[in-house]
């Protein structure tokens, strides 16, 4: 959304820096924006040794930076440095010249944490909702979701339970999981122990699932924010 935005300006050329994952393969496939794929050896150079961050690129006028630990780089690949602070952690953005809060209890933590509030903007995160088909199920035939990054404060383990319990007593019931991370392996492990009670769907059109789905359940242990 934001490469979408951001090629939108004819007069604007756009690099991506970032991990060579299917996100930035998509960005860069918009055919207005030119990438540097990171190795692990790079992504930590980056955070260690940000004075090695010119990477080969002239220097940029603005740089929006997504990881704090990052700021640093982003000075010497950009004259004005822009945090986008997408967690409850402001202060870690310290050396930015600005800050893009996407939570207004975001951007009150920035505040209390010595940002001047000329410097702060609040660019809550939002999704259009689509009205989805009127859908005549039976109460016994419903369809629950959830969605993340595989990660342990997701807790999609006790989703996988709950599915677990729930379908040992009314069957028809249909959950599913959409995401990719680290914990892939355990959780179709867990799955698979439990009888296979979630479909894991790995990366998927959230919109689409959302618009078929009945619920959402998010069982995270931390949520600083969401669609």
């Amino acid at each position: 959304d934001w490469a979408s935005v951001i090629t939108a300006w004819q007069d604007t050329d756009l690099t991506l820096i970032a991990p060579p994952d299917r996100l930035s393969e998509q960005m860069m496939a918009n055919g207005k924006i030119a990438g540097a794929a990171l190795s692990n050896s790079q992504r930590l150079r980056f955070r260690h040794l940000p004075w090695t961050a010119p990477f080969g690129h002239p220097k940029g006028d603005i740089g929006f930076v997504h990881n704090a630990f990052l700021v640093p780089a982003g000075r010497h690949l950009a004259r004005t440095v822009i945090g986008v602070c997408h967690n409850d952690k402001p202060e870690k953005f310290r050396a930015a010249d600005h800050l893009i809060c996407l939570t207004d209890d975001g951007a009150q933590k920035a505040k209390q944490a010595g940002w001047h509030q000329d410097n702060i903007t609040c660019l809550p995160h939002f999704i259009t909702p689509a009205t989805p088909p009127a859908r005549h199920v039976h109460n016994r035939d419903l369809h629950i979701m959830t969605a993340g990054r595989l990660v342990a404060k997701k807790n999609f383990a006790l989703f996988i339970d709950i599915a677990a319990a729930v379908k040992a007593k009314i069957p028809s019931m249909r959950f599913s999981l959409a995401g990719t991370g680290p914990q892939e392996a355990m959780l179709r492990a867990r799955n698979e122990a439990a009888g296979n009670p979630v479909e894991l769907l790995g990366w998927a059109d959230l919109k689409k699932l959302a618009a078929e789905a009945d619920i959402f359940c998010s069982p995270s242990l931390d949520e600083p924010f969401g669609y």
